[in-house]
Formats: C-alpha cells, structure tokens, sequence
C-alpha cells in the first residue's frame, strides 16, 4: 500500500511580489539584490538567506520574510519601472507531506534541497516549493480563487488527506 498523502491548507504567511525587469539595468538589480542580503533566483533555484525568493517568471519573484526590509525596497523602487505589493492576499498555501510526492512530483524538481517551480498541477499554473531532499514535504503556491478546487482534486485525484481542521 503506498503511503498517504496529507495536507494543510492555510494562508501562505508574507509573502511579497516583486515584479521588474533584472535586465534593463544591471546596476539597479545589483541595489535591489544588495538590499535583500541574496542574489536573484533562477528557473531552477530559488534563493535562502534569511528569506526565501522564488522564481515565478523572467521578470517576477515572490518573497517570503521581508520583514523590515520591505520599507527600504518600496524606497528603492519608488519612481521606477518596479513593483512591490501584498502576495499573501491573493495566495493561499497547501503544505503537503508524503513519500509518495516523489513519485508525483519528483521528475519536476529542479535540484536537490530547496528548491522552487513554476508548473501545472490540476490543470493551473501554481509554484511548488520542495522542503528537503527526500521530497517527502512540498508547499504549493496557488490563486486564492482556485483553492477549494486544489483541495477537492487532491482529495479526489490523490485520494490526500485533508488535516486542514476546519472542514
């Protein structure tokens, strides 16, 4: 019998969007990754130094921790092509446990350890995050509006267990 997949589903904590274009100029990413202690993540790597930044885009990343840096990043966007707002009202979390994730979603992890994707999973477009190396613990970013569906479908789909305690 294969194990058990379990979940939680939640609200995601904060969670910023920083949305700009790294590209355009070179000097100003350099300001923005200076003043967030952690270079910009890739595709295939999201970025670990007191805050997790995730990778959503060429030219969109999620932020989680900010905490007190956030007033000194609006500063530095102020006036400029770049955004930065509220993530966590628009997104909930699901945080799933399992060793049978592996199997579900172990071809799609970029890289041992932390790791982040942008893939589709029910049919939408949502961010996994993997926890630990033995991908046995996943935390899924999804669109508010499509959360009671994710759940239904891992339950009816994954047959998962839903520990959220409020249903």
């Amino acid at each position: 019998m294969s194990d058990i997949i379990r979940f939680r589903m939640g609200e995601p904590g904060e969670l910023h969007r920083l949305t700009f274009d790294p590209d355009r100029n070179p000097a100003f990413t350099q300001h923005l990754t200076d003043l967030l202690g952690a270079p910009l993540p890739t595709a295939d790597r999201p970025t670990r130094a007191g805050l997790l930044i995730i990778w959503q885009g060429p030219n969109d990343y999620l932020i989680a921790g900010l905490g007190d840096r956030r007033a000194a990043l609006e500063a530095a966007i102020f006036g400029r092509p770049a955004l930065l707002g509220d993530a966590a009202a628009g997104i909930m979390a699901f945080d799933l446990t399992g060793s049978e994730l592996r199997t579900r979603l172990g071809q799609d992890r970029p890289a041992p350890g932390l790791a982040s994707r942008v893939t589709r999973l029910a049919a939408l477009r949502m961010t996994v995050l993997w926890h630990d190396a033995e991908l046995s613990a996943v935390r899924l970013f999804v669109d508010r509006s499509y959360a009671e569906y994710v759940r239904q479908w891992l339950v009816e789909r994954w047959c998962a267990v839903d520990q959220t305690g409020e249903r």
